[in-house]
């Protein structure tokens, strides 16, 4: 059998295929390089609109969540060393409420739960706001298998439920100085692990709410806090129409996983759900591929994993109006790095390249490219404009039009090779300028 494949970004997965090797093999980059070298170069126009000012940018944070899944250590090597190297600027972690409430009448301030409450306090004390979300119920609150998905409450344990999640909540408060911030179902919609219709969650909030004032907790509820961006709309158009639990609600928010599949008027939607609403938009889960835990031993460590990672931070922060985005996750799980041996991987790297784009206090500005050949987003502070460019292709020239005239700027790229050098460039007097992107690469551009 033979395929043909066209340049560009595809993933395609093939069964019942048998591979030999003649001595032959070339690796991707070799291959695009050979099929582009034969072609002229792909020119991609990108205006920039330093007027066009969106969101202020709170900063890049990340999940802590490993006391969700038993881990009875607050902070794993992942993430210590996360928080040492990386400008963590908010965080969720993990209610493990099967813990918590092992059985009716009696709570546990043990193991995994202790875990989560020693996290909340952890990074409370490095003054990260904190959300807290809830995955897996006790067997005994909502029957079915562990880890199930689907499964629904039964309205006549709200109360109860709503009790669990306040006394939590309420001890990491006066206990260990921790209170959350918000709080949320883990992907209601998609049901993992409990399942929420929009009117269904916005009846617990009903509940919940006042049981948390009463407790003296300001925590809020997420709007959503849905699977992926799509799915997000009914949730907040529901929840928003509710006059009963407004007070109780705080901002809008969901998981990218979806970003680098969904349309562009998608995600512009999430942003304009936010604005008309007067509410946040968080991401709070940022990946770009909720299955990549079955592709392969160590996918976390590939370029592929770095390269769409920074295109689906780029789409996000680009359309959704997104504030932050907090990673899957800064811990052992879609790890950063290596937790055996503290080897980094190069998702790493293009996180913290990302930092210095999407500073805290930073506005994104509008951008538009002329094809969708490269992912792009651009911010400003003050004097400074940075920006984010991802060529998921072979190596494409892009002319910038809409920077400052005269202004000096400073590219950094990186591709599977590693990270080149840093140029010098500068813009001209009509505020243009030229660069080329190797194949598969990603880019900082930002005032020298």
């Amino acid at each position: 059998r033979s395929f043909r494949l066209d340049l560009g970004v595809q993933r395609v997965e093939l069964g019942g295929i048998r591979l030999t090797n003649y001595g032959q093999s070339r690796s991707l980059e070799q291959i695009m390089a050979a099929v582009a070298a034969s072609r002229p170069t792909p020119r991609v126009g990108l205006e920039i609109d330093l007027k066009d000012r969106r969101q202020t940018v709170v900063g890049l944070g990340g999940n802590f969540c490993q006391p969700r899944y038993g881990r009875t250590e607050p902070m794993d090597r992942v993430g210590r060393e996360i928080l040492d190297r990386l400008k963590v600027a908010h965080a969720r972690v993990g209610l493990p409420l099967n813990h918590w409430a092992p059985e009716p009448g009696r709570t546990s301030e043990t193991g995994a739960a202790k875990a989560g409450l020693e996290a909340m306090r952890l990074l409370k004390q490095r003054g990260l706001g904190i959300t807290v979300s809830v995955w897996e119920p006790p067997l005994w609150l909502m029957p079915g298998r562990a880890e199930q998905m689907g499964r629904e409450l039964d309205p006549s344990r709200y109360a109860e439920t709503a009790r669990l999640i306040t006394s939590y909540l309420k001890l990491a408060k006066e206990k260990y100085g921790a209170e959350a911030d918000h709080f949320s179902f883990n992907e209601p919609d998609y049901g993992v692990n409990f399942k929420f219709s929009p009117q269904a969650l916005g009846d617990f909030i009903a509940v919940a709410g006042p049981m948390f004032r009463a407790a003296g907790l300001r925590t809020t509820f997420l709007v959503g806090d849905t699977a992926n961006g799509t799915n997000l709309k009914p949730y907040v158009e529901h929840l928003m129409k509710r006059s009963d639990i407004q007070p109780f609600l705080g901002p809008i928010a969901f998981h990218s996983w979806d970003a680098l599949g969904a349309s562009e008027e998608v995600y512009a939607e999430i942003g304009a759900m936010g604005r008309r609403h007067g509410r946040e938009v968080w991401c709070t889960e940022a990946g770009h591929d909720a299955q990549l835990w079955q592709r392969g031993d160590d996918p976390w460590s590939t370029w592929d994993n770095a390269l769409d990672l920074a295109r689906a931070y780029a789409r996000t922060f680009r359309l959704s109006g997104s504030s932050r985005l907090d990673y899957w996750t800064y811990q052992d799980n879609y790890p950063l790095l290596k937790e055996s041996d503290g080897t980094l991987y190069p998702v790493f790297h293009t996180i913290r390249s990302m930092e210095e784009v999407f500073r805290a206090g930073s506005v994104v500005v509008g951008s538009q490219a002329s094809q969708p050949a490269v992912d792009h987003a651009f911010t400003v502070q003050g004097s400074r404009v940075a920006g984010l460019l991802v060529n998921p292709g072979v190596e494409t020239e892009i002319n910038l039009s809409g920077l400052p005239a005269g202004a000096a700027f400073r590219l950094r790229v990186r591709n599977s090779s590693g990270e080149s050098g840093a140029q010098t460039l500068r813009a001209g007097s009509q505020g243009r300028l030229t660069l080329r992107l190797p194949l598969r690469s990603v880019a900082v551009l930002e005032s020298a």
